[in-house]
């Protein structure tokens, strides 16, 4: 066990092609001499090529990492671009409705529709 209580990887079981794996021993065991010379460096660089390293980071990925397809990424912009449309849509909507209109009557009251004020009404705001 480690220090931080996971298992090391050589215990963990590692599945390889079969007609690769005399092949695979056979680099191990040349590794493992090398390393006893102190000819070979054990740590390795996380990735070869920093151009490539760069195009993996930038494309898109879905669940579990993998990347997208020509047509999944299609359809993601797609429902995107309906959701932008959507929202576009719900902000104009409430911007678009004009303000009520002040209107007088013919005893100037106002009312927010401009429509004349019901004698009931009028006598309220002549009251107030």
């Amino acid at each position: 066990m480690d220090n931080n209580g996971m298992e090391p990887a050589a215990e963990q079981p590692f599945y390889v092609n079969a007609k690769q794996y005399h092949r695979i021993l056979k680099r191990r065991i040349a590794r493992a001499k090398l390393e006893e010379s102190l000819k070979v460096a054990r740590g390795r660089r996380p990735y070869l090529h920093e151009s490539r390293h760069k195009h993996a980071m930038r494309r898109p990925r879905g669940q579990g990492g993998r990347f997208l397809t020509a047509a999944e990424i299609a359809e993601r912009e797609r429902k995107e671009q309906e959701e932008k449309e959507q929202q576009q849509q719900q902000t104009d909507g409430t911007d678009s409705v004009p303000a009520p209109v002040q209107t007088g009557d013919e005893n100037g009251k106002l009312l927010d529709n401009g429509a004349p004020a019901p004698a009931q009404q009028q006598q309220q705001l002549i009251s107030s």
